[in-house]
């Protein structure tokens, strides 16, 4: 059956969880009207997918690319190595974004970011865990103010341009800072290959103290003292938003590593399925929402989320994907970009006959 690849002893379940999380998040970001956070008022709960939920999802992104293999053993001959695979991936899931762009959808698509932060994926690849930490702290403390001179520029291109320019690369999800999230996933994966429960404990008591420090003292300054760079609101791209929804990826990744060594794995299967095949999952229901105001059309996504769309779209897409585990096993448009990047790759690798050989 192929369900048991769920399990598989090379897979970490934990993992497959959280991506399965965070893509549900980003359904209800999309396709529901959420409340405002605050943490004092359960009820309101649901608002920590607003923004949190696509920052894991990033997060998840470095986790991926620790677990693929490390890209100082690409010898660049015979095959295609983990640096050429990575960078193809970058560049199919970056079009496979643009794409989705032309749905013309009120949403803000995240791959065209995806795309980008596996090319900087590459290059922090190479860096000491201590170091990934160290990056991945000092660009949420020192992103924000950097983001706010860029923004200040007075770029040639005039509005319309510079928003497609933007949508092109993700701005919305800066890079700038979202590789921070980037690096805070490589180190926190390069900790659960280890399969030590201690560890997903660490994660989870360290990203407890960041979502403590961000969304509370540094939202707190920047609330009372208006510094737009502080801030912890959702998508703000602050300092408060980066030390805290980072620490709340981080409680995420480590409570699902938990969660998945106790009796819950087995009722975690229909998530993990979602999670083991993220692209096919974000992207059947980027489709279903167009076909959806296709048939009924509908004036701005007020209207949309009025017609109450999210149940009926994440059930049919969980369904979906467990269905296509339990008979197929990789996800479509994963099995897809995994041929596309060896096709894409391979091409870059130096072919040298063996008459020219020293």
């Amino acid at each position: 059956m192929s369900l048991a690849r769920l399990d598989a002893t090379d897979r970490l379940a934990g993992v497959d969880l959280a991506r399965g999380l965070a893509v549900i998040g980003m359904f209800a970001v999309h396709l529901t009207t959420l409340p405002d956070l605050e943490w004092s008022s359960p009820s309101t709960w649901a608002g920590a997918a607003t923004g949190r939920s696509s920052i894991l999802f990033a997060m998840l992104a470095g986790v991926s690319i620790t677990l693929v293999g490390d890209p100082s053993r690409d010898r660049g001959a015979g095959s295609a190595g983990p640096n050429r695979m990575l960078a193809a991936r970058a560049a199919i899931i970056w079009a496979a974004g643009v794409l989705l762009l032309f749905l013309g959808l009120p949403v803000e698509v995240i791959l065209p970011a995806y795309g980008v932060l596996f090319l900087i994926g590459i290059g922090l690849q190479h860096l000491r865990t201590s170091l990934l930490w160290a990056t991945a702290v000092g660009l949420g403390v020192v992103a924000p103010f950097l983001l706010t001179a860029i923004d200040a520029v007075p770029w040639p291109a005039d509005g319309d341009t510079a928003i497609a320019g933007g949508r092109l690369i993700g701005w919305y999800f800066p890079f700038v800072l979202w590789a921070g999230f980037l690096a805070a996933g490589m180190a926190a994966g390069r900790a659960l290959t280890r399969r030590r429960t201690g560890d997903a404990a660490l994660l989870v008591g360290v990203g407890a103290l960041f979502v403590l420090l961000g969304d509370g003292v540094v939202g707190g300054i920047a609330a009372d003292h208006g510094i737009a760079e502080m801030s912890s609101a959702p998508h703000s791209s602050g300092v408060g938003e980066a030390l805290g929804s980072g620490g709340f990826a981080l409680v995420v990744i480590g409570l699902c590593t938990l969660v998945v060594a106790t009796p819950l794995r087995a009722a975690s299967l229909p998530l993990r399925a979602v999670g083991s095949m993220p692209l096919t999952a974000y992207t059947a229901h980027l489709l279903i929402w167009w076909v959806w105001i296709a048939i009924r059309p509908v004036d701005d996504i007020t209207e949309f989320r009025a017609l109450h769309p999210f149940w009926p779209i994440t059930v049919g897409v969980i369904i979906g994907c467990t269905a296509w585990a339990a008979t197929i096993g990789r996800g479509p448009l994963e099995s897809l970009v995994f041929k596309l990047s060896l096709v894409v790759a391979r091409p870059l690798v130096p072919t040298t006959r063996p008459a020219d050989r020293d």
